[in-house]
């Protein structure tokens, strides 16, 4: 309804609503107010990242299809970088709160919660990987050379970025499911 209203930031505002809400459900919470808000925060700033990766590739996907847009798409593309690097930042410390509370001292990898935990921070890192050389490689240089010929290696990184994102929240989904004191 928001949308058809012409008012997108009614659905973001929902959209964040209903991802902070997360934070008062599952493993997090059994630790109270400080565990609730640092699994919505964590989960917020990674919907907002792995989210906003889809609109920002189908931008990317036009511009280099319509030469018009390239300009967009790389307002887009600076502007998702500076708000990725805070998204990033929150998640890993947040991230890293979550964990050290879920893994009781220390992991563990001879428990099953601890390696799909790590699994999830490693898909992590390899994500963060991509994004930086999207941010501190590729965009930077929309300055120094041609724009379009950046398009291409852009909208495949972006792309494997998704994919390692849907990795990300295949993990999570198990790690919801598993009791990580077994």
């Amino acid at each position: 309804m928001a949308a058809l209203a012409g008012r997108p930031r009614l659905i973001i505002a929902a959209m964040l609503i209903a991802l902070a809400c997360e934070g008062w459900s599952g493993h997090a919470a059994t630790w109270g107010l400080a565990g609730s808000l640092a699994l919505a925060l964590h989960v917020v700033c990674a919907g907002a990242w792995i989210g906003g990766l889809a609109p920002l590739a189908l931008l990317v996907v036009r511009a280099r299809t319509k030469g018009a847009d390239v300009p967009l798409a790389e307002t887009a593309l600076r502007r998702f970088s500076r708000f990725g690097v805070i998204f990033v930042a929150g998640i890993a410390l947040t991230g890293l709160v979550n964990a050290w509370h879920m893994l009781d001292g220390g992991p563990d990898l001879t428990r099953a919660y601890d390696r799909v935990l790590f699994a999830k921070v490693a898909l992590f890192a390899m994500m963060v990987g991509v994004a930086a050389l999207n941010r501190y490689r590729l965009v930077n240089r929309f300055v120094r050379s041609d724009p379009a010929s950046l398009l291409w290696p852009l909208s495949r990184n972006i792309a494997i970025e998704q994919l390692i994102g849907v990795a990300v929240l295949l993990d999570v989904s198990a790690l919801g499911l598993m009791n990580p004191h077994a």
